[in-house]
């Protein structure tokens, strides 16, 4: 998937979030705007995940060969 793309739905989900999150600060708790504000939490949470479940499974893995340097100067640091 395009970067530009995961990158443009992560910024649009913590958008999400925060708003609701600020929302939820301001709202009496027995009101209807409560009520919608969780919800726009809840979903902006889950978009959150799956974003970066996207952004995790869609980037290309490092060789092995090209971390063992790194790997062998941290086990003789140990």
């Amino acid at each position: 998937m395009d970067p530009q793309v995961l990158g443009a739905g992560f910024r649009i989900a913590i958008f999400v979030t925060t708003t609701a999150v600020l929302l939820l600060i301001f709202e009496p708790r027995d009101s209807a705007e409560f009520v919608v504000s969780v919800m726009a939490l809840g979903i902006g949470l889950t978009f959150v995940a799956l974003v970066a479940l996207l952004i995790r499974y869609s980037t290309p893995r490092m060789p092995r060969e090209h971390n063992a340097p790194v790997q062998r100067r941290r086990k003789e640091h140990q």
